[in-house]
């Protein structure tokens, strides 16, 4: 019963490894595509600033311009955050090999994933956090699109508001790549929430396997220790 709740318990941690690497893969090419796009076409500087629901036109007269930059913490806590995540993926899919072909390092080697996955998803739950608390804190306070209109105006924001809800006010609204980089914004803020809870049920698995792991030890050496009791009194 032990062994067959353990291979259960071996094939299940392979399958989410298998997803917390691949959604770390997407959350990369989110993440790195949308610094490429902005980093191209939408650099930090001076933009002209124009009216909302509007087709954008050539201004006439003094335009009004904003200085906008760039608060850089929310992609960074992603970055690292998915880093862990992808690290205790490859820690996940290596482990089940290994153990299955050198069960005499089962235990060493669920202990090492434990520890990675428990990176993982303290780093992607602080992540969350972080890029959630930022996000309203900004919309709410310099990266308001009333804050626009003020004289010498100088706006802080994450990518993902300017992409979502400034985008209109800053640029011609036929920018080819301003609706993209919304959704890759936000989709890489979104993929934290399951990569936490898949590194999070990888915790409570390798803890869950240890245990069971230890057990059957304990089980093994008394059987032994029977034998060889049995032995003796022979």
């Amino acid at each position: 019963m032990e062994l067959t709740a353990l291979t259960l318990i071996n094939v299940q941690t392979l399958l989410i490894s298998i997803s917390v690497v691949a959604l770390s893969i997407l959350n990369f090419y989110f993440t790195g595509h949308a610094l490429q796009t902005f980093g191209e076409y939408f650099p930090q500087g001076s933009y002209d600033w124009q009216n909302p629901g509007q087709r954008w036109r050539q201004p006439e007269g003094p335009a009004h311009k904003v200085q906008l930059r760039y608060d850089y913490s929310p992609e960074n806590m992603i970055l690292i955050s998915t880093a862990f995540s992808i690290l205790a993926g490859l820690f996940g899919i290596a482990g089940f090999w290994i153990m299955r072909n050198s069960p005499k390092l089962s235990t060493f080697w669920s202990t090492s994933t434990l520890s990675a996955s428990t990176a993982a998803f303290v780093a992607t739950f602080i992540s969350i956090i972080v890029s959630s608390v930022k996000y309203e804190s900004l919309a709410n306070s310099t990266c308001r699109w009333s804050e626009g209109r003020s004289s010498n105006p100088r706006l802080t924001c994450t990518r993902e508001l300017v992409a979502c809800e400034l985008i209109n006010f800053l640029t011609d609204t036929n920018w080819a790549d301003n609706r993209r980089a919304c959704r890759e914004t936000k989709g890489a803020r979104v993929i934290l929430v399951p990569l936490t809870v898949l590194t999070f049920v990888l915790v409570a698995l390798y803890a869950l396997r240890i245990h069971m792991l230890k057990t059957v030890k304990n089980v093994d050496d008394s059987a032994e220790q029977r034998v060889e009791r049995l032995q003796g009194e022979e």
